[in-house]
């Protein structure tokens, strides 16, 4: 299942500009979801948290800096 969930939120992530909406989703519950999933997965999320920094909305960055506290 996670498998599943790891290539959805890559697919979304990979064409942003289809969905701000879904993008701004997956940003804004990102870090709930590696807190369930704990530090063992922050390796295989990493490159999906990466490129929702570098989104050009300030919407979608803003949930992520926000997590920073």
């Amino acid at each position: 299942m996670l498998e599943q969930y790891f290539k959805l939120i890559d697919s979304e992530v990979n064409n942003m500009a289809m969905s701000n909406e879904i993008i701004y989703q997956v940003a804004y519950y990102f870090p709930a979801v590696l807190f369930a999933l704990g530090k063992d997965y922050w390796n295989k999320m990493y490159p999906i948290y990466n490129r929702l920094l570098k989104h050009t909305e300030v919407k979608v960055r803003q949930p992520l800096a926000y997590s920073f506290h």
